[in-house]
């Protein structure tokens, strides 16, 4: 992994509250250097010899921006000072990245809430900077805090990569689910670390949920992320299980299941039961934080209804509540429909925005879909290209791949010569 350095570019006043912050912890939680003003001295943090000395020591800058007008120093002429940091990188050609809000979602409009008490001109004059980063074509667009984040960890762990490019050449060391996991799926990750902050304040001891979709659509990878996101968001240590669940499994019974789990806690006890194991894994979560990994439970028999009536619901019914730690159960399900009266066993986390927790009830998250022209334009972008031609050749992605499906996509993504923009 590169060490990465990164210079925070970003007016306070207006994204401090939430999105600054989370910038700044998902650097740092992804290991990176974050160098941002909080750690200077009001008598500086207005220089400018000192700002562009900071940045130029950065191995990588990111801009945060919304509507409200930087700070402007009167002899920098009308630039504000976040104008001038973004003129800076350029100059310095430095690996960048800026984020903005997306125009069309509701979190835009509550920034706008936040910069009523600036000027007519104020208002102007950051409007007309957007469209200079806009027409620089370096811009990712983001929803809301958790979709930011998320954004930002990933293109950290990019950067340290060497760059996506970087990743798609080395073949020998990413597979072409990691690459899928790479161009999208944020909606899924930011509504997954949605949901862990609403678990944390709802006190919920365990919850399961389902990654689902058509079978080669990246569920494993997917996991994986998810797998990190626990593990990085959790406030102490973690144990990781994983348990897959194969073809010969078609005809396991939940007992079988339930020795195998046994086994891979270490429980003595020969004639496991699911007393047994719900001590063991209580015997755990008194001292950490525990994430249980069950991959392809389609292959289970009785397919996904056949886990949820058969071990879940067992399970958790003799756990008891107050447990000083969680345990978040993750399912890969992969197939394009549900087993009739499956529907009835979950929650559907992608519909409802305020998910009254029901242990008993494994959570939905969004349905893995083929991808859009905005994840493929993301992804184009992060390699390199403008962003005017990251949409069209998305475009012609989406209509070449049957209109976006993955395992076409990736197809194309092995002939990596030709996605390279010219100068």
């Amino acid at each position: 992994m590169r060490s990465v350095s990164v210079f925070v570019s970003s007016t306070r006043k207006d994204l401090a509250q939430d999105c600054r912050v989370v910038v700044i912890e998902a650097i740092n939680k992804c290991e990176a250097i974050a160098v941002a003003q909080e750690t200077w001295t009001t008598d500086i943090q207005h220089s400018v010899e000192f700002c562009r000395k900071r940045l130029q020591d950065c191995s990588h800058y990111l801009g945060l921006f919304a509507y409200r007008r930087g700070y402007v120093l009167p002899k920098e002429g009308s630039k504000s000072m976040t104008e001038l940091e973004f003129d800076w990188a350029i100059k310095l050609k430095k690996k960048s990245a800026v984020f903005i809000p997306d125009d069309t979602k509701p979190f835009s409009k509550n920034l706008r809430e936040r910069c009523k008490d600036q000027s007519e001109s104020e208002f102007k004059a950051q409007e007309e900077f957007l469209n200079k980063i806009c027409a620089e074509g370096v811009y990712t667009l983001f929803e809301d805090p958790y979709d930011l984040a998320i954004r930002v960890s990933r293109l950290i762990t990019i950067w340290q990569l060497g760059g996506l490019g970087a990743i798609v050449k080395n073949q020998a060391r990413y597979s072409n689910s990691y690459l899928i996991a790479n161009i999208g799926r944020i909606e899924h990750e930011g509504r997954f670390l949605n949901l862990l902050v609403n678990i944390r304040k709802k006190s919920v001891n365990y919850i399961c949920f389902v990654i689902h979709g058509p079978r080669g659509y990246g569920h494993m990878y997917l996991a994986d992320r998810l797998s990190k996101i626990t593990e990085r968001e959790n406030d102490r240590e973690t144990k990781y299980l994983k348990i897959p669940v194969s073809h010969a499994d078609k005809t396991a019974t939940p007992e079988d299941l339930l020795v195998k789990m046994s086994r891979l806690i270490r429980i003595k006890d020969s004639s496991s039961s699911f007393r047994r194991l719900s001590n063991g894994l209580r015997d755990i979560l008194n001292d950490q934080h525990c994430l249980l990994d069950l991959r392809n439970i389609h292959n289970f028999k009785g397919s996904l209804n056949g886990f949820i009536t058969g071990f879940w619901q067992p399970l958790i019914s003799n756990f008891g509540e107050n447990m000083p730690n969680n345990l978040i159960v993750l399912l890969t399900f992969e197939e394009s429909e549900f087993p009739p009266g499956c529907t009835e066993l979950l929650l559907d986390a992608a519909k409802n925005g305020t998910v009254n927790f029901s242990p008993s009830k494994p959570l939905l998250l969004p349905s893995l879909e083929r991808f859009t022209v905005r994840e493929i334009t993301d992804y184009l972008v992060e390699l390199g290209y403008s962003r005017y031609n990251a949409i069209n050749r998305a475009k012609e992605l989406i209509d070449e791949c049957d209109q976006g499906n993955p395992l076409f996509l990736l197809q194309k993504l092995q002939e990596f010569d030709s996605f390279q923009e010219t100068a």
